[in-house]
């Protein structure tokens, strides 16, 4: 699966003004005084059209039945033919055929993105993505790092804190593989549900597709 012939240029000019609103960080990131909550966003998604993105499987699932990756393929491939994903089975079959690349899609090095803010990845994440592009022609990895459900909690009017409906949350980055530089990072929230309700968890893949492709 080759590169795409138009659209890189662009996508790099985008990517860079997306990485101008991440707040520069010492290091290759710092860890954030409280845990961020769903509904937070560093950086941007650039314009995908033309580009050739690989979809890498949920890397951790915290209570979370059925098959989150099935749902996010479904929804990516809804939002239309304007890019071209590479989805885990693609990635699974490409390492398969490449053992000595001794790259395991499922487990990849993604704990980083819950210790702290990542404005960069390195070894072994960078490499193993690296290793999977030149494979797949890919530019960008979307990379869906946590998928868990958040239990409902009531409200607490003297502490100022509002109830909390239960829904289904997905920790999700997009990183340009080249670099290594984090574009977009996320915490995303489907409709309020239980856990093993289908619709939540539709509903949560359908609102990171439009976030990729609006």
């Amino acid at each position: 699966m080759g590169r795409p012939g138009t659209g890189t240029g662009g996508l790099r000019v985008l990517a860079v003004a997306a990485m101008a609103l991440i707040p520069a960080l010492g290091g290759c990131g710092s860890t954030p005084e409280q845990a961020p909550q769903a509904g937070y966003t560093r950086g941007g998604v650039p314009s995908l059209r033309g580009a050739t993105v690989m979809v890498i499987p949920v890397q951790g699932n915290l209570g979370v039945p059925g098959s989150p990756d099935a749902e996010i393929e479904f929804a990516l491939r809804s939002r239309g033919g304007a890019v071209e994903w590479v989805f885990p089975e693609e990635l699974e079959r490409v390492s398969d055929r490449t053992p000595t690349m001794e790259v395991n899609v499922y487990r990849l090095a993604t704990d980083i993105f819950l210790a702290g803010e990542i404005n960069r990845i390195g070894d072994p994440l960078f490499r193993d993505l690296l290793r999977l592009s030149a494979l797949t022609g890919s530019e960008l990895a979307l990379i869906p790092v946590q998928i868990r459900f958040r239990e409902a909690a009531p409200a607490d009017p003297e502490n100022g804190v509002e109830a909390v409906e239960p829904a289904i949350e997905l920790v999700a980055t997009l990183v340009e593989v080249s670099t290594g530089r984090v574009l977009w990072y996320s915490i995303l929230e489907g409709d309020s549900g239980r856990a093993d309700d289908p619709a939540a968890l539709a509903s949560l893949a359908d609102r990171l597709a439009r976030t990729m492709v609006p």
